[in-house]
């Protein structure tokens, strides 16, 4: 009987190892996806008409939502294991008044 509890809980501290690795592979993927569209997306804001620029506000503002997001992650404790450093380094993207 004890040997099927060991089993069990090694099987158990395995699949979250798993688990684990995935997020992070994942999350790290994600960051480096995502930091080309949001440079171009800095540099699109910049040469907007008012036309066009309530499409590209809204980029920008969702892109802005999720970096605040990741740099809130971030400053959790062991939450900041699968998060990459990166997101802390990326500046929001600023809107330009007209």
């Amino acid at each position: 009987m004890d040997e099927l509890v060991v089993g069990v809980v090694i099987v158990v501290i395995l699949i979250f190892v798993l688990f684990g690795g995935i997020a992070c592979v994942d999350q790290r993927m994600r960051y480096w996806s995502a930091k080309p569209e949001i440079e171009q997306l800095r540099k699109d804001i910049q040469n907007v008409s008012v036309q066009e620029s309530e499409d590209v506000i809204g980029q920008v503002t969702q892109w802005n939502q999720i970096v605040a997001k990741k740099k809130a992650w971030n400053d959790i404790p062991f939450l900041n294991l699968w998060i990459p450093d990166g997101w802390d380094k990326i500046k929001f993207i600023e809107i330009p008044s007209r």
